[in-house]
C-alpha cells in the first residue's frame, strides 16, 4: 500500500527479516549484490530501526546506497540524511539496553536452576528439569563403560555404528543430522558433567550485543548447579574417565611433521581424503579420513588394487 501511494509500481522483491537482530548486517549481503548489479533504485524500510541498530554498519550501508544512487524511504517516518546518524545512534543504544535486560533475565534463570538449554543426548526435558531417556541413556552408559574398558573414541564410534544406533542429532530430530557416530560425538559425551547430574551454565558468551562471536569464560565465571537432575553416570565413574582422558592428552605425541601429501591422497576404496595419523611408538601413516572419523567398515569386501 505504501509503494502504491508513492507510485512505486515495479516492486523488485519483498525481503522479510523477522526474528533477525537489527545489529546483524549480513542479512543485507544479497541486497548489496543486487544493488551493485544495478537492479535496485529505491529501498523501502518499515522504519530506521529496521535498517539497522548498529551505528557504524548503518552509516556504511547508507554510504553504499548513496554511492550507487539508491534512494532510501521509511514507511513510518521521513528519511533525513542529516538527522539519520543521530537516529541510528539511538537505535543502537536501544539494542544495547535490550541485550542487557535479556542477559540479566537469562542469568537469573540460570542461577535459580531453571532449564534454559536443550537436553543433551541421553536426556529428555520434563517441565523444568532433565530426565534420563529410556533408550539413549543406556547408550551413554555403554560409551562410558567402553571407555573404562580401554577402547578409544574411534573404536567406540565404530562399535555404535556397527550396532546401527542413531546419532545424537538423529535422536533429537534436528534439521542437520550426522549420518554416523564419530570420535567428536564420543569425546563430547565423556567430557560432559551433565551426566553426573550437574548443570553448568555460562561457559561461553558473545563478545558483545553487536559481535556474536563466542568466547570461552574462565571456570570461576561459570554457573554450576550440582544435583540439578538425575545422574546417568556415577561421579566415581566419571572421575575415572576424566583421569584416563587427562592421561591420554599428556601422553599424546607432540610431533611436528611436514605434510607434503595433504589434499593429494585419496582412499582407493571410498574416495575420502587420507589423513596423517601420528601415534606414540608407531610409525606415522596415512589412513582413510572416513575411517578415522567413523571407524573401520565391518565387512569383508575388499577391492582389488
Amino acid at each position: 500500500q505504501f509503494c502504491q501511494k508513492m507510485n512505486l509500481v515495479n516492486i523488485v522483491d519483498v525481503i522479510m527479516d523477522d526474528n533477525v537482530s537489527g545489529t546483524m548486517f549480513l542479512r543485507f549481503q544479497p541486497i548489496i549484490e543486487r544493488i551493485k548489479r544495478g537492479e535496485i533504485e529505491v529501498i523501502v524500510f518499515k522504519d530506521a530501526s529496521r535498517l539497522g541498530r548498529n551505528l557504524r554498519e548503518s552509516l556504511n550501508f547508507v554510504a553504499l546506497l548513496e554511492e550507487y544512487g539508491v534512494e532510501i524511504l521509511f514507511e513510518s517516518e521521513e528519511y533525513d540524511e542529516d538527522f539519520f546518524p543521530l537516529k541510528a545512534w539511538f537505535n543502537e543504544q536501544r539494542a544495547k539496553e535490550d541485550s542487557k535486560k535479556i542477559r540479566r533475565v537469562i542469568r537469573h534463570k540460570m542461577e535459580s536452576g531453571e532449564l534454559v538449554v536443550k537436553p543433551v543426548y541421553g536426556y529428555t526435558k520434563a517441565e523444568d528439569t532433565l530426565l534420563p531417556h529410556p533408550q539413549h541413556s543406556e547408550v551413554v552408559k555403554k560409551i562410558f563403560k567402553m571407555t573404562l574398558d580401554g577402547l578409544g573414541t574411534n573404536q567406540i564410534a565404530a562399535e555404535l555404528n556397527r550396532l546401527g544406533l542413531p546419532t545424537p542429532s538423529q535422536a533429537s530430530g534436528t534439521k542437520r543430522q550426522a549420518a554416523v557416530w564419530n570420535r567428536q560425538h564420543i569425546w563430547r559425551i565423556i567430557n560432559n558433567d551433565t551426566y553426573i547430574g550437574t548443570m553448568t551454565y555460562h561457559k561461553r558468551t558473545n563478545v558483545s550485543y553487536k559481535n556474536k562471536k563466542l568466547i570461552y569464560l574462565q571456570p570461576d565465571e561459570w554457573i554450576v548447579k550440582e544435583n540439578h537432575h538425575p545422574a546417568i553416570i556415577s561421579k566415581e565413574e566419571f572421575s575415572q574417565v576424566q583421569e584416563m582422558v587427562r592421561h591420554a592428552v599428556r601422553t599424546r605425541p607432540n610431533k611436528k611433521r611436514n605434510r607434503p601429501f595433504t589434499g593429494l591422497l585419496q582412499c582407493g576404496r571410498c574416495g575420502s581424503s587420507l589423513v596423517l595419523r601420528m601415534k606414540a611408538n608407531r610409525s606415522d601413516a596415512y589412513i582413510c579420513g572416513k575411517n578415522n572419523r567413523e571407524g573401520a567398515v565391518k565387512d569383508h569386501i575388499r577391492p582389488e588394487y
